[in-house]
């Protein structure tokens, strides 16, 4: 992403309608306000990422990751910071709301001419004619169905889920908290154990090349990793051991997966419709839990 500019013989950022997320790189890591980014701005604010994972994953903390990190637990603080992010990204004109207003110019078009684009535009259907469920999640998600989702409707309809999901109430969630949930949701038993199948697999590959990296970083072998411990690594060789490790490990379980999802040689359209269906039942079930319109003000005192 970084070019030669005219004024300088370092490469920068700049805006380019032909890069998707240029303008909000800009917005974000351009420090001077000359409209684009250098090198040590980009490495500033990629320091500033990495900083924001490690608290992410400093469950205690003490300042330190130690040889046990894992991510088999997720806090509801880490859900709404990452919403946080989400809308700093992506909300182009920063007004607190998402809409088609926000996407680069020339994504979508204005097939009525009436000088404004609409959902109906982008998915060429009319949102009331979508599966009741996938409306039922719209309107769960945008809760004054005018087609813009606010930081506020966002939030709510994260510590929704989040409420809806975390069954131990300790403001974080699990797999087996989420499998509870759709076995809740009417979820057969036969997809249950495919989910525990494949999140348990891919939670257990993505806890060991955390725990590599973060044992790498390691210098003076207290087995705790601190952040300036993190930022001071020169050795890349442990992230290329990690996605070489990512990308042969990545895919063992095909035919689980395509059991999920009912895709593969192996299902007809009637068994693919069949598994679409079981889903949006599941998804109907799921958004229809009375707690998305009762999670409390003091939800996990993250107010």
């Amino acid at each position: 992403m970084f070019i030669q500019t005219k004024t300088t013989r370092d490469p920068e950022i700049v805006v380019n309608d032909r890069e998707f997320g240029s303008d909000s790189l800009v917005r974000i890591a351009d420090k001077n306000e000359d409209e684009a980014v250098n090198f040590e701005e980009f490495k500033a604010a990629a320091k500033d990422y990495v900083g924001k994972v490690f608290d992410f994953l400093d469950s205690d903390e003490d300042g330190y990751l130690d040889e046990d990190v894992s991510i088999k637990s997720l806090s509801a603080k880490l859900f709404l910071k990452a919403l946080d992010e989400t809308y700093l990204f992506l909300d182009v004109n920063q007004d607190d709301i998402l809409s088609v207003d926000d996407a680069p110019a020339g994504t979508f078009r204005d097939r009525n001419d009436d000088g404004k684009i609409s959902l109906r535009e982008v998915f060429r259907v009319s949102l009331i004619n979508l599966p009741a469920p996938l409306y039922r999640l719209y309107a769960t998600l945008d809760r004054d169905k005018n087609e813009k989702i606010s930081f506020e409707e966002a939030t709510n309809f994260i510590k929704g889920t989040l409420y809806v999901i975390d069954q131990n109430e300790d403001c974080s969630i699990s797999t087996d908290e989420i499998i509870a949930t759709l076995k809740e949701s009417k979820l057969p038993s036969e997809y249950q154990l495919a989910m525990k199948l494949l999140g348990d697999y891919y939670i257990t590959l993505a806890d060991f090349c955390l725990r590599k990296v973060v044992m790498a970083a390691d210098v003076d072998g207290d087995k705790k990793t601190s952040m300036a411990e993190i930022i001071a690594m020169k050795d890349p060789s442990v992230f290329h051991w990690v996605i070489n490790v990512a990308e042969k490990m990545g895919e063992p379980h095909m035919r689980t997966s395509e059991f999920l999802i009912g895709e593969g040689r192996r299902y007809s359209r009637d068994q693919r419709h069949a598994v679409q269906e079981m889903w949006l039942n599941v998804l109907y079930d799921f958004v229809d839990n009375s707690k998305y319109h009762s999670v409390p003000d003091n939800f996990c005192q993250l107010e």
